[in-house]
């Protein structure tokens, strides 16, 4: 009598895997317009395959002019932490008068910084920028990945002064609509 073939076992999937999501570590970096500011936050969390790290992902400065604040999202978090660090420390030394100013900073940091990988494409980094520069030069909240991607944020945007970066920061926008949004006049998530 012949037996049937041996099919192979197919491997269990990790629930990144079955929900389709294809980044080896879950990340996440958060910021919203406040009345007076704004807040800017991150996880500490750093998975990659089996092991995990605890990090701080969010990087501050504050200068006679104002202050800055910044926390990434990546999938290679040493380069998402020199670019941060670098970017803080030159947002200190030139101390910016105008979000304007800050923002031309961010966007030749950035640009010097990607175009210092060659042909090699670097890994995605993505951040979340707060800024407050009081005398005339505003508040901001930005959405920024590199080479040139500075995006200012604003009340009067669709999501409402709130940023989400990371594969987890799509994750809590519906949160973030429902708490602090409220409904529409049908009963559905601003």
């Amino acid at each position: 009598m012949l037996s049937p073939p041996r099919l192979p076992v197919p491997k269990p999937q990790s629930p990144q895997q079955s929900l389709g999501h294809t980044h080896k570590s879950m990340t996440i970096a958060l910021g919203t317009l406040c009345a007076k500011g704004v807040i800017v936050a991150a996880d500490r969390r750093i998975v990659s395959g089996t092991a995990t790290q605890d990090v701080c992902k969010v990087h501050s400065a504050q200068v006679s002019n104002g202050a800055y604040v910044i926390a990434y999202a990546a999938d290679d978090r040493r380069a998402a932490a020199t670019l941060a660090r670098q970017l803080i420390a030159d947002l200190g030394r030139n101390d910016p008068k105008t979000l304007t100013d800050a923002e031309k900073l961010l966007t030749k940091k950035m640009t010097a910084w990607a175009r210092a990988f060659g042909q090699i494409q670097p890994k995605t980094i993505e951040f979340v920028f707060g800024a407050s520069i009081p005398n005339g030069g505003g508040t901001g909240l930005y959405y920024c990945e590199p080479p040139n991607t500075v995006l200012r944020n604003t009340k009067e945007d669709e999501e409402r002064g709130y940023v989400s970066v990371g594969c987890g920061g799509d994750a809590v926008v519906p949160f973030h609509r429902m708490l602090f949004l409220g409904f529409g006049p049908n009963g559905v998530f601003i």
